[in-house]
């Protein structure tokens, strides 16, 4: 477990729990959370989460994935947060 400010993040790497993007964000909703996503409110958020992925990478190749909440929108090819915020 990690937190940064008021938030708390969860690192899983289960190999028998592997998800795709939308079970993992039903897995986090039932526990209580969500995806990691993009806060406006909070801009630094956004460089701890990545160092803490970039610390943790090497755990995470192949086979194994992490997932954020940032989705790939099929209507117009446009990845967007869960918020709707649009990566340009």
């Amino acid at each position: 477990m990690f937190s940064y400010s008021d938030f708390c993040f969860d690192l899983i790497l289960n190999n028998s729990m592997r998800r795709n993007w939308w079970d993992a964000r039903a897995f986090c909703r039932l526990n209580g959370g969500d995806l990691v996503s993009y806060d406006k409110k909070y801009p630094k958020k956004e460089h701890f989460i990545f160092g803490l992925v970039g610390e943790h990478f090497h755990r995470f190749t192949r086979p194994n994935r992490f997932w954020l909440g940032l989705k790939e929108s099929g209507r117009d090819n446009l990845f967007r947060w869960l918020d709707g915020f649009v990566v340009v």
